[in-house]
């Protein structure tokens, strides 16, 4: 018998190895190293919130266990080879179908039955880390964060500060709206009658859960005099809309 063929190496191979699903599919960051991926993602390419309705077309459009399997391996692998990268060797604004399709040469076929029409519309790359996110909850059952705001904070915006809000420039709303976000599912408020004195406070640099400055949070000054803390989800969902 003639001796057996070494396994073919080079670019395609390490290309396949790369983007090679795990098997079986698995969720919730148990794929190997993913949390190092993140990290490193993060240092490649800057991140972002996802915007709010692609966020819950997601939600929507992803609706059995195979999609939502075969969507947490396309985007893992996505993460993989964006962690090898640079900074500045893409540009976080590039939609992930072009990076999945172009870059990844992932068949046409394969991306259309591994996502869906909010994914291939609306998620860039900047989009990543908080669309691993939401997939990964959705995979263990857990719903929108948005479930986890208390209504304390969901007091509608008075009109005129609704407007000012529009108006106001901000330096970097995206950043901004993230603080705003993670502030209102981890900050503890008082309890009893402490809490409507604490509810009408303004949102400033000393209100963040680690308490220290976050150079996003300059933008705070923009802030409408009027735009309390019980008026959090309000803004965050104006700075969405921006």
């Amino acid at each position: 018998m003639g001796a057996t063929a070494p396994p073919p190496t080079g670019p395609l191979t390490l290309l396949f190895l790369l983007l090679a699903p795990p098997s079986p599919p698995q969720f919730a960051g148990e794929s190997h190293h993913i949390n190092d991926d993140l990290q490193q993602l993060a240092r490649a390419v800057a991140q972002e919130d996802l915007p709010a309705d692609v966020a819950e077309d997601v939600r929507q459009q992803v609706d059995t266990a195979g999609l939502l399997a075969a969507l947490i391996a396309q985007v893992e692998g996505a993460i993989r080879f964006l962690a090898s990268t640079e900074p500045g060797d893409v540009e976080s604004a590039m939609l992930l179908q072009d990076f999945v399709l172009a870059q990844l040469q992932v068949s046409a076929p394969q991306w259309e039955g591994a996502s869906v029409e909010a994914v291939r519309r609306g998620v860039r790359l900047c989009h990543l880390e908080a669309l691993n996110r939401q997939l990964q909850d959705q995979a263990m059952g857990k719903g929108s964060w948005t479930e986890e705001v208390g209504s304390h904070y969901k007091v509608p915006l008075p009109e005129a500060e609704a407007a000012a809000l529009e108006a106001a420039a901000f330096v970097n709303a995206a950043g901004l709206r993230e603080h705003l976000k993670y502030f209102m599912v981890d900050a503890k408020p008082p309890s009893g009658e402490d809490l409507g004195m604490w509810l009408s406070f303004r949102y400033d640099y000393d209100d963040l859960p680690d308490g220290s400055p976050h150079p996003e949070m300059a933008d705070c000054d923009n802030f409408p005099r009027g735009l309390q803390m019980k008026h959090l989800f309000a803004a965050h969902e104006a700075l969405g809309r921006r």
